[in-house]
């Protein structure tokens, strides 16, 4: 089985705001194109800076886009940020290596559903003429993950897999896309037979004519799974936490659409459970 990864660690980082006295690094997950996200995420970021220091602090963000899932994890573990917005299985991974020194403050809220869940896709073109999973795809077919650390991208797609008694390695090969774009795109373009991407993300490509929809099939849809959480650094002062999670569980849904979120909800450790019941059953 041969493993092939598209795409490389970039980091790019913005300043927003004035100087201030205390700089928090705030690290998103890649989604889309790294100058896209900036852009969309920046009125979110200027939106929770505000709140916090109309509450009596001082602070100012300091974004970092990363397109590597890992880029994310290690910033946050080895101090480069204090706080990120994760994908579950990151958040988990980030939980199990630091001993819990972070707290997750809240959860996305998808723009087109309006919920704080979403569900793996497994999409191909119409053209391949995939009849859906089952036996046939064994050494027939090839597959597109994100990064082996995404959840939606990589994870439940495995458990989904087993579901129809199939694995990667029933694939003629395999490769990584290092972003659920990069998945979309590789199938779209003809690269390999099948992608992994979630729901949002295959929704907003049709949105965006990235994609044809009349030329694509979804072959399977996966259970459930709780949405990406924002993350922050327990060493932050506990007052500046709890100002924080107020700021994000009260962003407005019209600053939060440029992201194609409609907010924020409240997000606990207990929301990932399931996450880590996935891993489980991996081991």
């Amino acid at each position: 089985m041969k493993k092939v990864l598209f795409a490389t660690a970039l980091v790019f980082m913005l300043s927003l705001g004035l100087a201030a006295t205390e700089t928090i690094r705030f690290v998103n997950i890649p989604s889309g194109s790294m100058e896209t996200d900036i852009v969309a995420f920046a009125p979110i970021l200027q939106y929770v800076e505000d709140y916090v220091n109309d509450a009596g602090f001082d602070v100012q963000f300091e974004a970092i886009v990363v397109l590597d899932y890992s880029s994310a994890i290690q910033a946050m573990i080895h101090g480069h940020a204090e706080m990120c917005r994760f994908g579950p299985s990151q958040y988990v991974l980030l939980q199990r290596e630091s001993d819990f020194g972070f707290t997750p403050l809240a959860r996305d809220v998808k723009g087109n559903t309006g919920l704080p869940y979403y569900n793996t896709l497994f999409i191909a073109r119409k053209d391949t003429g995939i009849p859906g999973f089952c036996s046939c795809l064994v050494d027939d077919y090839t597959i597109a993950f994100v990064d082996e650390t995404s959840t939606s991208g990589y994870m439940v797609p495995l458990v989904t897999l087993e579901k129809y008694g199939l694995s990667e390695d029933d694939f003629s090969e395999v490769y990584f896309a290092g972003s659920h774009a990069g998945s979309i795109q590789a199938v779209w373009d003809g690269h390999v037979d099948i992608g992994c991407t979630n729901d949002y993300r295959y929704n907003l490509a049709i949105v965006e004519n990235v994609i044809d929809e009349d030329e694509m099939q979804v072959l399977v849809v996966s259970d459930s799974i709780p949405t990406n959480p924002i993350v922050v650094s327990n060493d932050l002062d506990p007052a500046l936490i709890k100002v924080l999670q107020e700021a994000w569980l009260s962003v407005p849904a019209d600053v939060a659409a440029g992201f194609k979120l409609a907010g924020f909800a409240a997000a606990s450790d207990g929301d990932y459970d399931p996450i880590r019941a996935l891993e489980a059953l991996q081991e």
